[in-house]
């Protein structure tokens, strides 16, 4: 094919309208899955990109619902949600600590024998550590501790810094994306959890 308009145009619409309604859904592994989905039909369709951007900001932009429309809601979706998105999770994902090993070193011991103190992690007979009140307490910990420890070591496109979910996932075995989805939340209501000033005074 030598132009996007020789496309199926029903074939773009269909699998367009499926990956934004997967990427649409508050639920981490639909968001994930659709992400993935995104970034497969933008590698797929990227070569015809200048071409509809072209097209687009001509009088082509007015008109809905054609093949370079759906084209460039999939460049558009990619490089604003699916992108960055994947590129946080594979950069949580790349090399993780094993176990125990974020409270290996002498900070964190310090922090996690603070949060021990307060109540907030219990150590269980096995060894294994409970968090003692909800998710979004813990998602704001888990945020602390990332930033105290320089855990991850990227940043978002705004400047701040990425947080390192996984080793908080898996020393309290949390299901992935949990901690991520309940600190999202935390953002777009501007709501604190109640006990956040327990969390704080632990940084502090």
């Amino acid at each position: 094919m030598k132009s996007y308009k020789d496309l199926d145009f029903k074939t773009v619409e269909i699998r367009c309208r499926q990956a934004l309604t997967l990427i649409s859904y508050r639920h981490f592994d639909n968001v994930l899955k659709g992400s993935e989905y995104i970034e497969a039909l933008y590698n797929e369709y990227k070569e015809y990109q200048k071409e509809v951007e072209e097209a687009r900001t001509g009088i082509m932009k007015h008109v809905m619902y054609t093949t370079d429309y759906y084209l460039f809601e999939i460049y558009k979706a990619y490089n604003r949600q699916a992108k960055p998105f994947l590129d946080d999770v594979r950069n949580n994902f790349k090399n993780p600590p094993q176990d125990k090993s974020i409270i290996d070193t002498d900070t964190a011991k310090a922090y996690f024998s603070k949060t021990i103190e307060k109540g907030l992690i219990s150590i269980n007979n096995d060894g294994s550590y409970t968090w003692n009140k909800g998710l979004q307490l813990l998602s704001c910990f888990s945020q602390q501790m990332s930033d105290a420890l320089n855990l991850s070591k990227s940043c978002n496109s705004d400047g701040t810094k990425r947080i390192a979910w996984k080793p908080f996932e898996e020393l309290f075995n949390i299901e992935r994306g949990k901690l991520r989805s309940n600190f999202n939340d935390i953002k777009k209501t501007g709501c604190f959890p109640a006990d956040i000033e327990m969390v704080d005074s632990i940084f502090k």
